[in-house]
């Protein structure tokens, strides 16, 4: 056509789609689709969570009777939690693998003075304690390094100037909530309660951090296809 190009970008030329320095356009439009799925099925496992307690709670439904016939109600929270928890491990499986390629990518930009890189990506969701922020300071990091520009040269200490982003605080204030939440029923002591009072109390717990976890995989689904789309600027 009359114009020049780099070798690479030749018409013909046989290009490698995976940029070391970009973050997977695929990989993030199927971890925020999978999030956002989990989202919902933690939503109606909440649902019905809710639903059953005060039944419980009065009576109506004795779930410490195992040789009675389960209830509707019972089945549909059993059935729902069940599909929540599989969905939620799925779901973490493949945001702990976004995180790792992203981090990876972000390092290939050549940013000066990354703290949390390499097997932080995993290892970070799985220290205790260090869970309840490690995660947060790695990807803080990553999300940085996204929305400085990027030529092909190195971007240096350039990311550090760089600001976060509220909605990812958003998501990982409602994680760390929800995390707080669900611990909470093992604190329930039984001594001077009646049984159904604490069963019924540790359905809404659980209840409620699906609900919490529901609104965070929203927020989480927008936050990795917003910085996917920064680190192509």
């Amino acid at each position: 056509d009359g114009k020049w190009y780099p070798p690479d970008l030749s018409p013909g030329a046989a290009v490698d789609p995976q940029i070391p320095w970009a973050i997977r356009p695929g990989l993030t439009r199927v971890v925020s689709a999978v999030v956002a799925g989990t989202s919902v099925v933690l939503a109606v496992a909440a649902f019905f969570g809710f639903r059953l307690a005060p039944r419980v709670r009065s009576g109506e439904v004795d779930i410490s009777a195992y040789d009675a016939v389960p209830s509707s109600a019972e089945v549909a929270y059993a059935a729902w939690s069940m599909a929540a928890i599989l969905a939620f491990v799925l779901s973490g499986v493949l945001v702990i693998a976004w995180m790792h390629t992203a981090s990876k990518a972000m390092d290939a930009r050549g940013p000066d003075g990354r703290r949390w890189k390499g097997g932080w990506a995993i290892w970070g969701w799985i220290i205790p304690v260090g869970n309840l922020f490690i995660p947060k300071l790695m990807f803080g990091e990553v999300e940085r390094i996204a929305q400085e520009p990027f030529d092909g040269e190195s971007v240096e200490g350039g990311w550090r100037e760089r600001t976060r982003t509220g909605l990812a605080d958003v998501w990982w204030g409602l994680w760390v909530a929800g995390l707080l939440v669900s611990q909470v029923g093992y604190l329930i002591s039984g001594e001077g309660l009646e049984e159904a009072e604490v069963a019924a109390t540790s359905i809404q717990l659980g209840s409620a951090s699906f609900a919490v976890f529901a609104a965070a995989g929203v927020v989480l689904s927008l936050v990795v296809r917003r910085t996917e789309v920064f680190s192509r600027r």
